[in-house]
């Protein structure tokens, strides 16, 4: 969790962030009798507190995360809508899902588990290669698609360079570009195929 805060009338006004794993909310909810003025929800809130009040505070929020953080909560889940192939996250599928937005952390884009799938080729992009940002060419089914992958240039290289086949989960959404739509389709997670049933 974080708290940043300012001065203002001789008092501490401050907004708070979390994460998944710590309701930042219900911990100081617990203890709202502490503050001048306190709201907000599970990943965030706005307080008001007295300066003489922020080293207990501090303390306060620092055993609540000892507490409550386990160490398998430091990593984010990684949550995925359904499963499709990647012929399904075509132009009419993706307008569908545009009449959702706005996105963002409350209404987040879906995520979709696609493959197996082999990769075709991998094309190094940007003007700095050592960005490790890939366009990458995954053939599922007789299909192929241009997938955008960034950061995992190497990773893609080396699957590849063996054969492997991969499970992704990505986003998609409609891009435009001269006037004309295209589904622009993002790896956010991998992982290798190592059998299948």
């Amino acid at each position: 969790p974080v708290l940043v805060f300012f001065t203002i009338d001789g008092k501490l006004k401050g907004s708070g962030r979390s994460t998944h794993s710590f309701n930042l909310f219900a911990v100081l909810n617990e203890v709202r009798d502490q503050f001048v003025s306190f709201g907000g929800h599970f990943h965030a809130v706005g307080l008001t507190i007295l300066p003489e009040k922020l080293p207990w505070l501090k303390e306060y929020l620092a055993m609540k995360a000892k507490e409550l953080i386990l160490a398998e909560d430091k990593v984010p889940p990684l949550n995925i809508d359904g499963l499709l192939s990647l012929e399904s996250l075509d132009l009419a599928l993706l307008s569908k899902l545009e009449e959702l937005e706005p996105y963002g952390i409350e209404n987040p884009r879906t995520r979709w588990l696609v493959g197996p799938l082999t990769i075709g080729h991998v094309k190094r992009m940007g003007k700095d290669i050592s960005q490790n940002h890939a366009k990458v060419l995954f053939l599922d089914q007789g299909k192929e698609a241009w997938l955008t992958a960034f950061g995992l240039a190497d990773v893609f290289e080396e699957f590849l360079g063996t054969g492997m086949e991969v499970q992704l989960v990505v986003e998609a959404k409609l891009s435009s570009w001269n006037g004309r739509n295209t589904t622009d389709i993002r790896v956010i997670d991998y992982a290798p195929v190592i059998f299948t049933t």
